[in-house]
Parts: structure tokens; C-alpha cells; sequence
């Protein structure tokens, strides 16, 4: 579902200031601390989809923006004749401000407003336009797109039908609420619908199925609902037990795939969705909410991992002690720093405190024991992961914010080196032109960019080091000068090799290695 407006929540209890919501993707993110005010955006944006502004305070403000190539589609063809000329190439604001106000916010057009309060309604200008036909109008826009909202809230668990617990939030939320109590008679409808809506109901529940296999990465999940109606009977690999048996992390996934995907043409909610969720499920489930279904969402989340899962629209919620603050971000510095607001480290958008980006195997199990022999503490997989961009990904991509999968991550990830084979074979000539883009991006992001100083990242091996392993590795060649090849990949498995070069000791430290590795380590324990 797309909307053919934008949303600028003026004033909304604690919010304040201006805030637009872009709707621009089908996803957006409310992010921050507990306390700031992600619930009263939520609380907002199901006042607005469904029509109920008075739930905020008495000094409530909204402005639905609709863009001039949208109002000649909205507004009733019977009109065209005498509004279109009006509004030709303007774009078309609806302020919802203790009534409702029509305005026209580009040159020329003054008092052109519906006023709709406790006193009577006024039309200002154009005698010519009948007033009930604009209100007409107005409301006929509202209608087609503020079609309701379902809310998922954070504290969630599937009850026995009709025993409903007591509320945990204590304030009105205006549209669905998922009512836990209601979950297992919902679904069992779904699995087995009447034959009025039969095809469409089962679709729904063949999607949930579905959902639970994408997220947890499995091909065989089954969903029955027991006769009656007790109990929630899942089947994962053939083996069958009770969803109360099982960890909380299906109830939750069961949960919000029913909020998710039973409910059409609705704007969906929900609070904190990573809970009791592995950050690789909690992304695997926005991706796949992102690009099966037609719905828009919005997650107030503390989730890096959630951020990291697909393009959205990302909001950074704040409190002053007075007010609530709200900003969209739209690029990846900002996102970086609202991430380090949430008190995660860095690159934990990567699960990882610190990225470092290699070509391969043997690579890493270098990178592995020099990193050990600076600073003996720090360990892979906790202070640091290695990832592998291989082969000839660099020519492809540039590390910059318009990549796809190897860019993307890495320019999210701001804490992050990229070692690279110098590929140099002759003093004196140059990196390629794609090496050099990389890293002059790379060095933009204040990352670290560490070309080898000979032409690969074996002529860093002692030259006492190759000659002990050449009786078993005869592709193995003492080389004349730093460009010169060590390693005939024909011959020799450069992964093999590595495991037994890093067993044999030496305390020496060929061209600028200790320099680079000492940087890397630096970098890491900065980020730790």
C-alpha cells in the first residue's frame, strides 16, 4: 500500500515541533531510548489512519500533504471544470487542527479554506464552488486512504480463547489492538474459513505459515489449531509439540505474523518487535513483511539489526525533559549516530564491534594471528569479524550509499578496514583506478584502507618462513623483490599454506606490516 500523501505531526502530545512522516517507504523506524516518545508517535499515527484526533490534547495539529500531480486524481472529475485550474501545479495541504482546514500553500491562491469548528463552517472565495461539495470532496480523500490502524503492543503472549488479560497499557489506542485472547479463534477461522471467504482467508493462513518458515529459515513448519481450540499444535521437521513447549520466540514470531498478515489495508504497529527474536530472525522478518505483503508498517524499536534489514523511512525519537523530538534520518551518518544514542557499539548493525572486509580465507587467518600477536585480548566474533567481499566484487561496486548487500553494509558499518592485495608487480607502478576509488570512499568513511606494500598479502611472510614450508608446498617460491608472486595459485592452496606459515614463529615484522596491524588494533579497541 502506498499513500499519495505525506504526514507532518505538529503537535501531538509530548511530540512537538514538526515531524514529517514520509510515507514514502512502506517501513519506517521510530528509534530511541525508552521514555522518548516512540508510543506517542504510534498513538499519533492511529489518530490520523483512523480519524480519532481526539486523543491527543486540545491543541492537537496534523497536516496531510498531497503532492499536485495526486489532487487532479482525488478530487471528483464532476469538479474538474472549476478546482482544477485552482490548483494546477501546487502542491495541496489539509491541516487537522482542532477542525479541519483546506489551504493552498504555493503563490497566488489566498483563502481558499474550509473551516470546520464549533462555529459555523465557512468557505472563503469562490462563491461559485459549493461549499458541500468541497467538504464532499475533503472527506471523500480521507476516506479512501485513513483506513484504520492494527496495534501490536510490546508486552505480548498468546492466551486461551476469551481469557484476555489484564491491559499493560493504560491509555486508548484507537483502531485493532491485538487482543491475545481473541489469536487462537482468529486463527482457527483462518485455517479453517467458511465458504464465503474461503480462498482469501486461507491465503492468509497459508501466508503466517509461511512467514514462521522465512524467518526461521526452515521449509517444513506446519500450524494446526487443535479442535478445541486449546492449544496451537506447530510441527517443525516432522515432530510435532504444543506452542507452550516451544521457545518464546515462535509465539512472538506467531504473534506478529497474525497481526501482520491477516488484517488488509490496514496500517500496522507494533512495539519493540525484536523481542525474544535472534537479530538474524528479527531481520528476516522485516524483510519478508517489506516484500510479501502490501501493508505499511511502523516499528518503534531499540534493534540495530531491524535498522540494518531493509530501506525505510528512519525516524530518531529524543526527549528534552519537556518534549519530544523527532528526526527523520537520511543517510547513513546519522544513522550511525542514532545507533550509538541507543547504546550500541558501532558495527553492531553487523553484530560485530568493528568489520574488517578481506578477499578470503587465507586472509583472515592471517589478519587472526597478527591481530593476537599486537594485543593477545581481542577476539573474532566479539571485538571484531572478518568478511569476505572476494574476488572481483570491488570492481563492481563502490563503497558508497547508493551500493547494494557488500556496500551497504559497509557503509553502515562505520567502524570498518578493507584489506586489499596491492596486485602491484613492478616498483614504481600504481594501484588500478578501482583500488584507488575504494579507497579514497572508504578513507571518507574514516574507515581504514590498508593496501598490501608488496604485491599480496603473502610477501608480509618472512623470507625464513616460506623457505621452511617449500619441502611441502612446492608452488612456494622465494621472491627476488616485494612484487614478486609467493604463491603459484595453481599449485598450491593459499588457505593450507596460511594455516601452517602462522605456526611457525618469528618475531619479524617484513615492510610496513606492524604499522598496519597496529592501526587495525587501535581501531578495534576504539570501537570496543
Amino acid at each position: 500500500m502506498s499513500y499519495p500523501f505525506s504526514i507532518k505531526i505538529n503537535k501531538f502530545r509530548s511530540i512537538t515541533g514538526g515531524v514529517r512522516i514520509p510515507l514514502s517507504n512502506r517501513i519506517t523506524f521510530a528509534i530511541g531510548q525508552n521514555n522518548s516518545g516512540k508510543t506517542n508517535l504510534l498513538r499519533a499515527m492511529a489518530a490520523i489512519f483512523n480519524t480519532r484526533y481526539d486523543l491527543g490534547d486540545e491543541k492537537y495539529s496534523f497536516t496531510i500533504s498531497f503532492p499536485a500531480s495526486e489532487v487532479e486524481k482525488c478530487f471528483n472529475s464532476l469538479h474538474e471544470r472549476v478546482i482544477l485550474p485552482i490548483l494546477k501545479d501546487r502542491n495541496f495541504e489539509i491541516l487537522l487542527e482542532n477542525g479541519v482546514s483546506l489551504r493552498e500553500n504555493g503563490n497566488g491562491v489566498k483563502n481558499f479554506s474550509i473551516e470546520l469548528g464549533a462555529g459555523p463552517q465557512k468557505v472563503f472565495g469562490y462563491d461559485d464552488y459549493n461549499q458541500d461539495v468541497l467538504l464532499s470532496d475533503l472527506h471523500e480523500i480521507l476516506e479512501k486512504n485513513l483506513l484504520g490502524t492494527v496495534y501490536v503492543p510490546a508486552i505480548r503472549f498468546i492466551t486461551h480463547p476469551g481469557r484476555e488479560p489484564d491491559a499493560f497499557s493504560k491509555f486508548e489506542m484507537p483502531g485493532k489492538v491485538i487482543a491475545y485472547g481473541n489469536i487462537v479463534d482468529e486463527l482457527h477461522k483462518l485455517d479453517r474459513p467458511n465458504i464465503a471467504n474461503h480462498s482469501r482467508d486461507k491465503e492468509k493462513f497459508e501466508k503466517i505459515t509461511d512467514f514462521l518458515n522465512y524467518c526461521l529459515e526452515k521449509s517444513n513448519i506446519e500450524i494446526q489449531i487443535s479442535h478445541d481450540k486449546k492449544d496451537i499444535i506447530i510441527t517443525i521437521d516432522g515432530v510435532s509439540r504444543p506452542m507452550q513447549d516451544l521457545g518464546a520466540g515462535i509465539e512472538q514470531l506467531l504473534v506478529l505474523g497474525h497481526a501482520s498478515l491477516s488484517f488488509e489495508d490496514k496500517v500496522i504497529l507494533i512495539e519493540e518487535p525484536e523481542l525474544y527474536l535472534h537479530p538474524r530472525v528479527q531481520k528476516r522478518m522485516v524483510q519478508y513483511l517489506k516484500e510479501n505483503t502490501d501493508s505499511y508498517f511502523v516499528f518503534a524499536t531499540h534493534s540495530a539489526a531491524i535498522l540494518d534489514a531493509v530501506d525505510a523511512d528512519v525516524l530518531q525519537v529524543s526527549h528534552d525533559g519537556q518534549k519530544s523530538i523527532i528526526r527523520t534520518l537520511d543517510n547513513n551518518s546519522a544513522k550511525y549516530d542514532a545507533v550509538r544514542d541507543l547504546g550500541h557499539s558501532p558495527s553492531d548493525l553487523l553484530l560485530t564491534r568493528f568489520a574488517i572486509w578481506v578477499e578470503g580465507p587465507s586472509d583472515r587467518i592471517y589478519l587472526n594471528h597478527w591481530i593476537e600477536k599486537i594485543d593477545s585480548s581481542l577476539r573474532e566474533g566479539i571485538d571484531y569479524t572478518i568478511l569476505f567481499y572476494g574476488g572481483k566484487v570491488l570492481s563492481h561496486h563502490g563503497f558508497d550509499e547508493e551500493g547494494e548487500d557488500l556496500v551497504k553494509a559497509v557503509s553502515l558499518s562505520r567502524a570498518l578496514a578493507v584489506v586489499m592485495d596491492s596486485d602491484i608487480k613492478t616498483s614504481g607502478d600504481k594501484i588500478n583506478a578501482t583500488k584507488e576509488r575504494v579507497r579514497q570512499e572508504v578513507e571518507k568513511q574514516n574507515g581504514i584502507c590498508w593496501i598490501t606494500d608488496g604485491r599480496e598479502v603473502e610477501n608480509y611472510l618472512p623470507i625464513d618462513v616460506i623457505k621452511a614450508l617449500q619441502p611441502k608446498f612446492s608452488g612456494a617460491t622465494i621472491p627476488a623483490s616485494n612484487f614478486d608472486q609467493v604463491l603459484n595459485p595453481d599449485k598450491v592452496k593459499k588457505t593450507e599454506f596460511a594455516k601452517a606459515a602462522v605456526e611457525i614463529e618469528t618475531e619479524e615484522w617484513p615492510l610496513d606490516l606492524k604499522k598496519r596491524v597496529t592501526q587495525l588494533v587501535d581501531a578495534i579497541n576504539k570501537a570496543r
